[in-house]
């Protein structure tokens, strides 16, 4: 397994840890704690990465320039030197800026891939009956009259499978019986592999929406849900239709992403006194 794949999964059962506690309250609550570990995790990477003496330097000579321009208002030269040095500074501010940026977004974009996991979809309930598609290799799997899904005691396959063979792909309907987490597993004459699926009342916990094969990187980094497909089974990949989670704050619908960075921002401002970093 890739280092990625092994971080990530790692990752995940670090994110499990810190959400278990909020289990059972509204996904806000466990979503706000997040976001204040991000503030602040945030403000330090900036601290310790950033010119903070060149940025206190940076940020006192604007407060001149627009000191300047209150005073020289009337003086339309002054005026216009002083707006020409206040966008000089603004560009070194942001050199200081840039680089403490780039650091920062590689974290981020781990803590909004596992958060993506959490909040962006929610268990099956019982008697929902989504579909569950598998991604072959090879056209010819689709024709093995062996090919079946078969599923533990708290799921069912619904009928015959629809098998598209331009596509490589079969899709089965399944039916949420009881809550837990099951696996469904899938058999043809050469192969078999399987597939996590979780039922129960909504509680926020970490899905695993589609299952990719061990070689892809691309899913190693965005949808690290469950151990990745082992190299030279014949599947690409497994998805499942997880329904969409509807995160409500005051009543009103808003996409988990806009309250994570909202949070998340206040609380580095919140605390950069507390850990006396200029931004």
């Amino acid at each position: 397994m890739s280092f990625i794949w092994s971080l990530n999964l790692f990752l995940g059962k670090v994110f499990d840890f810190i959400i278990s506690p909020f289990a059972g309250l509204s996904p806000f609550w466990g979503l706000a704690f997040i976001s204040l570990i991000t503030g602040a995790v945030m403000v330090m990477i900036f601290k310790y990465i950033s010119n903070q003496a060149g940025i206190r330097r940076t940020k006192a000579r604007i407060r001149a320039y627009l000191f300047e321009i209150w005073l020289y208002k009337h003086e339309f030269s002054s005026f216009i030197g002083s707006i020409g040095r206040i966008f000089t500074a603004n560009l070194s501010y942001m050199k200081y800026a840039v680089s403490p940026m780039l650091v920062m977004i590689i974290p981020v974009v781990l803590i909004m891939v596992h958060l993506n996991l959490n909040y962006s979809f929610r268990p099956l309930k019982i008697g929902e009956t989504p579909l569950m598609t598998v991604k072959f290799t090879d056209a010819k799997v689709l024709q093995d009259t062996t090919l079946k899904a078969e599923a533990s005691g708290g799921v069912n396959i619904d009928g015959a499978p629809v098998r598209a063979m331009r596509k490589n792909e079969v899709t089965w309907r399944i039916i949420a019986v009881n809550p837990g987490r099951h696996q469904i597993t899938i058999k043809w004459e050469n192969g078999e592999v399987s597939k996590r699926i979780d039922i129960g009342p909504g509680k926020v916990q970490r899905l695993s929406p589609k299952k990719s094969l061990e070689s892809s990187i691309l899913d190693a980094f965005g949808n690290p849900g469950e151990k990745p497909i082992p190299k030279n089974t014949g599947v690409e990949w497994i998805t499942l239709d997880y329904p969409a989670r509807d995160l409500k704050v005051l009543g009103i619908k808003i996409h988990w992403i806009i309250v994570f960075f909202v949070l998340s921002v206040a609380a580095g401002f919140g605390l950069k006194g507390v850990f006396k970093v200029e931004i």
